[in-house]
């Protein structure tokens, strides 16, 4: 029996099932957790030949495979999985013949565990339905005042996901929100579920979501500014060592804002100074020189925009001259050859025994960049081989017809030039391309998504920390590799290919490398990509390796090959290029430059904020 029959699902079938079991039984704050359940259960009972209960147990399942989605101003749905054209279950996949399957299962259970979804899928499929939107909200808060309970009672978060209950709290505001107005303050059960949520982790001294909840209060007005700033100074200095820094940098910008916003500027800049300080922690923490230098010049960054701040910022001005002149001697990070020899043959079978850390890491070390010998080696071996190749050159045409680019004859008797290789190598790299994202990438990316409950913070342990990212665009290279493992790469083309010419130029910096010019009218201005490869392509090999310039000129810049940086510049990224091979594999790309500089010390500053059970 296919999983499809799940949606001829009849009130009878719920009737005929075992219903009080299936809908009495659980209780979990986590989504996925629910979701995991009911997949299990429907197992079971389709093993035992009990159609009915199956049905009923694969629809609760769907229901709860559609994850929240913050990427806009309120919480909403979004599909757990997007691979262009198909996707995962949304709120919609309910609407009409399912509407009557979804009202009956809102009468016939009192777990409101089970409850808060099928009334919130009501309402979000009928905006008119003002009865299911208030259930909602009431079945949220209750989950919420099961959450204080347990926390409580335990007096720490230990096996509660405190995040999720933040996710069912932002939730309900959200949906006060757009059936009040927003001028009017959330529903009375919300608004107590958080006040009293907010309390308890106070109480506590639990950090984690303080900074998520505090936001709620405060954009909502439900608690004093002040009051809010102090707790979050206060929370934010008792975790300072103890939990992830930037998580801690974050509440303590927060109750930064808050302080000058309630016009106590003294207790703003003391607080603007703890997080500089915590920026300056992690220079000193650097077991690498560009680890430091990074660090560095964020915390110059930082002191400076506080002001008054002259002395700090020479002293660590002074600092960063000497650890600049020991990047030199780390930066084999990015261009001594990795050993692949143990490289993936079955990639299925390697990584299913893997947790995501050493998957992460398995993909980075085992990710190839083209060598330019061995395009020249393979250019003239073509030349050989296709007598057309040797006697006529190619012209290149874009998807208008338009010429592009036109390539010159491989003539193998005068020497294959570099030139030539590169674009003899660009006739069929999307072969080469497509093996990887369909052969490697893909087969990684369905395992782990089905495994673990990404988030746009997963990344953040990376992003946070690589010296390839710049101060500022960590969020967007956290959530730009959040969409490429959930395969949603239209999302992660346009949030990752910009970013890597603006990286390149950041990492030049940081070696005092000059990647400005200015133009006849006396004004400066970036470089470009191109302009970089040409001027300092040395430079760059220094930094990145010989091997991974050529990818970032081979993907990004030469024209007759994917010239993606053109391509996103002027908004030439289809739907249909993000989804073919090229473009996914320049992310992989970037992710690959991201986490590189780690790789050696992965296991003790990455693997433990990324290590799951699967």
């Amino acid at each position: 029996m296919s999983n499809s029959e799940v949606f001829e699902i009849s009130t009878d079938d719920i009737d005929k099932s075992d219903v009080l079991k299936i809908l009495n039984t659980p209780r979990f704050y986590s989504c996925h957790e629910m979701e995991n359940y009911f997949y299990s259960l429907s197992l079971e009972y389709k093993n035992n030949d009990d159609l009915n209960s199956w049905r009923l147990c694969y629809f609760l399942y769907a229901i709860f495979n559609f994850s929240f989605s913050r990427s806009g101003e309120l919480i909403g749905f979004e599909p757990k999985l997007i691979l262009y054209p198909q996707r995962g279950y949304r709120p919609s996949d309910f609407d009409e013949q399912f509407e009557k399957t979804l009202l009956y299962l809102k009468d016939k259970s009192k777990n409101y565990y089970i409850n808060s979804r099928v009334n919130d899928v009501l309402w979000s499929n009928n905006r008119k339905n003002k009865l299911a939107a208030t259930v909602a909200i009431s079945n949220y808060s209750s989950m919420i005042n099961d959450a204080c309970d347990d926390l409580t009672q335990k007096g720490d978060a230990s096996g509660i996901h405190v995040f999720d209950i933040v996710d069912f709290l932002e939730r309900g505001v959200a949906i006060s929100v757009l059936v009040n107005g927003r001028k009017n303050v959330p529903d009375k059960f919300i608004t107590d579920a958080a006040l009293r949520l907010y309390h308890v982790l106070m109480k506590l001294n639990i950090f984690d979501c303080v900074h998520r909840l505090s936001k709620i209060l405060c954009n909502h007005e439900l608690l004093d500014k002040l009051l809010l700033a102090q707790n979050a100074e206060k929370i934010a200095d008792y975790h300072i060592n103890a939990a992830y820094f930037d998580a801690v940098k974050q509440l303590m910008c927060f109750a930064s804002h808050l302080y000058e916003r309630a016009a106590d500027k003294s207790s703003s800049r003391r607080c603007k100074i703890k997080n500089a300080e915590i920026t300056l922690y992690q220079a000193n923490k650097a077991q690498s020189a560009s680890l430091k230098s990074h660090w560095l010049r964020s915390a110059v960054g930082e002191f400076r925009s506080i002001g008054g701040m002259e002395e700090k910022v020479r002293l660590i001005r002074s600092e960063l001259e000497g650890v600049r002149d020991l990047i030199y001697d780390d930066m084999h990070l990015f261009s001594t050859p990795l050993d692949l020899t143990k490289v993936i043959n079955d990639s299925e079978n390697t990584y299913k025994e893997m947790d995501f850390s050493m998957t992460l890491k398995t993909l980075i070390a085992t990710f190839n960049c083209p060598d330019i010998d061995h395009l020249i080696a393979q250019a003239k071996k073509d030349s050989e081989i296709s007598v057309f190749l040797s006697m006529t050159g190619s012209t290149i045409y874009d998807d208008k017809g338009r010429v592009i680019a036109e390539n010159p004859p491989l003539n193998s008797a005068k020497g294959i030039s570099k030139e030539a290789a590169c674009h003899n190598y660009l006739r069929n790299c999307h072969v080469e391309h497509k093996i990887y994202v369909n052969g490697v990438f893909e087969v990684i990316r369905r395992e782990v998504i089905s495994s673990y409950p990404l988030n746009e913070n997963t990344f953040d342990p990376i992003t946070q920390q690589s010296p390839f990212v710049p101060p500022g665009y960590a969020d967007i290279f956290s959530l730009g590799f959040y969409r490429l493992w959930q395969g949603d790469y239209a999302s992660a083309c346009y949030l990752l290919i910009p970013q890597l010419e603006n990286s390149v130029r950041w990492v030049l910096e940081s070696r005092n490398k000059e990647t400005t010019k200015i133009d006849p009218k006396l004004i400066e201005e970036a470089t470009s990509i191109s302009q970089m490869l040409s001027n300092l392509r040395g430079d760059m090999e220094e930094i990145f390796g010989a091997n991974r310039v050529l990818t970032m000129d081979l993907l990004f810049n030469m024209k007759g090959g994917p010239c993606l940086r053109h391509q996103q510049a002027h908004g030439r990224l289809s739907i249909n290029h993000c989804n073919s091979p090229s473009p996914v594999f320049a992310c992989c790309f970037i992710l690959h430059l991201t986490c590189l500089p780690f790789f050696e010390a992965w296991d003790d500053i990455i693997s433990p904020y990324l290590k799951k059970d699967k």
